[in-house]
């Protein structure tokens, strides 16, 4: 495991890096003068000049991004056009905002989702089977941004269920910060009702990052089950009366989630990415977000900064998936040790 691991950092060293030069250049080849657009269309010629000289965009590629890998070491990602402030600190402020978004949206794919696929799988061409294929369907092919919308008008404005903008309401201050994640801040300062309004605030945007990858799940987590449930085990332990449940989440469940836990570690990753469209609908201050910014910005640190944060996390969440994976099923680690 430990050598599995040491090899998984290395890979991971050259992936980080990789992604680094390669966005590094595309951002430079992208149609748009930075200093142009950071001063705005008033500026004279000579002032866009000196900020270029400032930023050290009129040297050679390879010579700023030389500067950049060196200072990006250090945790030093510059300043951001788009802002004005260090990139280092927005990536700090946003990142704890889009981190517990995405954790919550992965506590309804992961209970959720399994839970549907193993009803589903478990009772094979029956209505509930039917049923909950369907809703998967609908929840795969329709965008996050129609179903953030859809609860925003249903649960927001017409039921007013829920809070549709923020992470907390007005009248409430952030808890003192030790995580960046006001629920998990809050509890731990003993402050309830703001872990209350703040978790409020999380229902409408974690559901609706959810959705799409719950349906994915589901219908990854039946096919499994169905193939598990043909297996002559299952059948003995049936022909022995078994209670259905304890068949279903004792005996068939844990070899039935090893290609769910693989799909759960890269939709964490991908719900990073795509949380950008239910931010921009409920006002949500992450990092998806301010990426996104400062891509039409044309915010070179912050463009780069956010991609090797989401590069990171890709990374360790693929590593920790790997030895999960291994835990889980241990015919993967002796069929390596042979």
């Amino acid at each position: 495991m430990i050598n599995r691991l040491v090899r998984r950092v290395i890979g991971g060293v050259f992936v980080v890096a990789g992604v680094s030069v390669l966005i590094f250049v595309l951002a430079r080849v992208v149609p748009g003068d930075p200093a142009r657009l950071a001063l705005g269309p008033a500026a004279s010629p000579e002032q866009v000049e000196a900020l270029r000289e400032r930023l050290g965009l009129d040297e050679p590629v390879t010579v700023q991004y030389a500067r950049y890998a060196r200072q990006a070491l250090t945790g030093d990602f510059g300043i951001s056009l788009y802002t004005g402030r260090a990139v280092s600190a927005d990536i700090r402020n946003t990142f704890p905002a889009t981190l517990e978004l995405v954790l919550f949206a992965m506590v309804f794919v992961g209970g959720c989702g399994v839970l549907f696929g193993v009803a589903s799988g478990m009772r094979r061409n029956t209505w509930l089977d039917h049923g909950l294929r369907l809703l998967s369907v609908i929840a795969v092919t329709t965008p996050t941004f129609v179903w953030a919308v859809a609860f925003m008008l249903v649960f927001g404005f017409w039921l007013e269920l829920f809070p549709i903008a923020g992470r907390l309401s007005e009248w409430l201050l952030p808890p003192e910060r030790v995580t960046g994640l006001y629920v998990t801040d809050a509890l731990l300062a003993g402050q309830w009702r703001h872990a209350a309004d703040a978790l409020h605030h999380l229902v409408l945007p974690a559901v609706a990052l959810s959705l799409p990858a719950l349906g994915q799940t589901a219908r990854i987590m039946r096919a499994s089950m169905v193939d598990v449930a043909a297996r002559p085990y299952i059948e003995f332990a049936r022909a022995y009366a078994v209670p259905e449940g304890r068949v279903a989440f004792q005996y068939a469940l844990r070899p039935a989630s090893i290609p769910v836990l693989t799909i759960l570690g890269l939709e964490l990753v991908a719900l990073m990415g795509n949380a950008f469209l239910v931010e921009k609908v409920f006002a949500w201050p992450g990092l998806a977000r301010y990426g996104v910014d400062t891509i039409l910005y044309k915010d070179l640190n912050g463009m780069m900064a956010t991609v090797l944060v989401m590069t990171l996390l890709f990374v360790a969440v693929n590593a920790v998936v790997d030895a999960v994976t291994v835990f889980v099923d241990p015919r993967i680690r002796y069929r390596r040790d042979s």
